[in-house]
């Protein structure tokens, strides 16, 4: 599910004021930037420490261990007796922690950028597959074509100079080009349209509080032929839209952003906003666990490693691939009466195409025959987590969550965050889960580094689906 911005990815939009979550960053990243949230945290989070070497929650599953460890030990002593309460006191660290950590370390410095569809993706693909085969997966590559997006920004003053603007495409454009005065319509709220309106004008809208698609649906309905949205702090920025745009939309940085405000104020400049769109190869990653006597029923698990140029991707989602890996090496040694399909996705920042392209490969037995779809993006920066989705999953990640000691706020209220993998098996009718942390604030963008992500929370994330699954395989889930 296209910093604060696939694809990144809002009831949620309720309960923001609450959480902080959305506030940073709605305007932020179009599609995923619902995803989006201020955070106070300034120091960087620690690197992977020594983790407890057992970890067992009561009666969570019929599973005697529910949970792998990281190292195999004889100290789990816990039993079915202890109340989330007791083992929230003793639990202060994930079992996971130091596992996920260790690969997302690796995953980050060899294989970042990862931008959608490119040769980067691609090498990515191939490590991940080679590691899901190391484990015993027999695993496959789904190809698809996406649409990718070029932009250009060209600026000309009254003294006849003209110049190019940095870019960036907003994805989910439309393509083509169009050229006008530039206008100033501040954070294209209702009250910063001009009453005679933006017809025939190129819109210069600030990034900030509202989405991207609210920005650019409101200037194009005002008349204005394209829309140029410029950073809300220093440096480019990726956005996304959640269907396609009426006008051409690009994304530049902030200094050239308040630089053309300066012009408009001073006398005016006309702008020319192109953007182009070709044909590029991307995929899935697909690994499969066939459970005992299935009869055809599926779990999916889902993560895409795909990252917007320019960044580590470490959160988005580095972090979520690393929880899969995790959960795939714990998963081929277990037996559940569903088959798990693990799959990570492909150009989820441009558009969750990946995803997409899965669910429409699809057949209507497929789909009825899914039990859950369960999604883990962003899980590694913050300090709690959110589970939103089908109420029972979420209700029941929140009760794991409180056994292992780490806050799950939970919501059903699935459509509003329309901007992950979940969100087109959720359209197809399948119950899904989207699982992440709580900060959102450096998604998208350079800072997306390794130093901010928390061993601890990716190993919890691993943790919670891990349980999941024992609790579907119990027969409580929808």
């Amino acid at each position: 599910m296209p910093n604060p911005n696939r694809h990144k990815c809002l009831f949620i939009l309720a309960l923001a004021a609450a959480l902080a979550l959305l506030t940073a960053c709605a305007g932020d990243v179009g599609e995923s930037e619902p995803r989006g949230a201020a955070n106070p945290r300034t120091t960087p989070y620690p690197t992977a420490q020594a983790v407890p070497t057992a970890l067992t929650l009561g009666a969570a599953s019929p599973r005697t261990t529910p949970y792998p460890t990281a190292t195999p030990s004889p100290a789990a002593t816990a039993t079915s007796t202890r109340t989330p309460a007791a083992v929230a006191e003793r639990q202060s660290e994930s079992a996971l922690a130091q596992q996920t950590f260790a690969f997302l370390e690796r995953f980050t410095s060899e294989y970042s950028p990862r931008e959608s569809a490119t040769d980067q993706e691609l090498a990515a693909a191939r490590f991940i597959e080679e590691r899901l085969e190391a484990m015993g997966y027999d695993t496959a590559i789904q190809d698809f074509t996406v649409e990718r997006l070029s932009s250009e920004v060209a600026i000309s003053t009254s003294s006849g100079v003209t110049e190019r603007i940095d870019s960036l495409r907003i994805a989910l454009s439309q393509a083509g080009t169009a050229s006008g005065a530039l206008a100033d319509a501040g954070a294209a709220f209702a009250e910063d349209i001009p009453a005679s309106g933006l017809e025939g004008r190129v819109a210069l809208i600030e990034r900030g509080t509202i989405t991207f698609e609210e920005k650019v649906k409101r200037v194009a309905e005002s008349g204005a032929d394209a829309a140029i949205v410029f950073n809300n702090e220093a440096g480019l920025f990726g956005g996304t839209l959640m269907e396609r745009s009426a006008i051409p939309a690009v994304a530049i940085g902030r200094g050239d952003g308040l630089r053309l405000r300066a012009m408009v104020e001073a006398g005016g400049a006309d702008a020319t906003v192109s953007v182009t769109k070709r044909q590029a190869p991307s995929r899935n990653v697909i690994a499969q666990k066939r459970g005992a006597g299935s009869g055809g029923q599926t779990v999916i698990i889902g993560a895409h490693y795909d990252t917007v140029p320019d960044t580590q991707g470490a959160n988005d989602n580095g972090s979520g691939v690393a929880a899969l890996m995790s959960i795939a090496r714990h998963v081929s040694g277990e037996s559940y009466p569903f088959d798990v399909k693990l799959i990570l996705f492909g150009s989820e920042e441009i558009g969750l195409f990946g995803s997409r392209h899965y669910v429409e490969t699809m057949s209507e037995r497929e789909i009825s025959n899914t039990l859950a779809m369960l999604n883990l993006d962003v899980v590694g920066s913050g300090d709690s987590f959110e589970a939103i989705g089908e109420a029972d999953m979420t209700r029941e990640a929140r009760r794991i969550g409180a056994e292992i000691g780490v806050r799950v706020s939970q919501s059903s209220e699935l459509s509003t965050y329309a901007s992950s993998d979940h969100a087109p098996f959720a359209e197809a009718g399948i119950p899904a889960l989207f699982l992440l942390a709580n900060d959102l604030s450096r998604i998208n963008s350079p800072q997306d580094d390794i130093r901010h992500v928390s061993p601890n929370l990716v190993g919890w994330s691993a943790e919670i689906v891990i349980a999941l699954l024992d609790w579907l395989a119990a027969g409580a889930g929808p």
